[in-house]
């Protein structure tokens, strides 16, 4: 049950991550790496 249940959340967490970026629009996810990730 708890290997069905990792990949379930982590199934989830992607979907969430892309609706996300969706929903911010890429301008915000840019700057964010871009502070994150300042090599990038």
């Amino acid at each position: 049950m708890a290997y069905v249940e990792k990949m379930y959340t982590e199934g989830e967490f992607q979907d969430e991550i892309v609706k996300l970026v969706i929903a911010n629009g890429w301008k915000k996810v840019k700057s964010f790496f871009r502070a994150v990730y300042p090599d990038l």
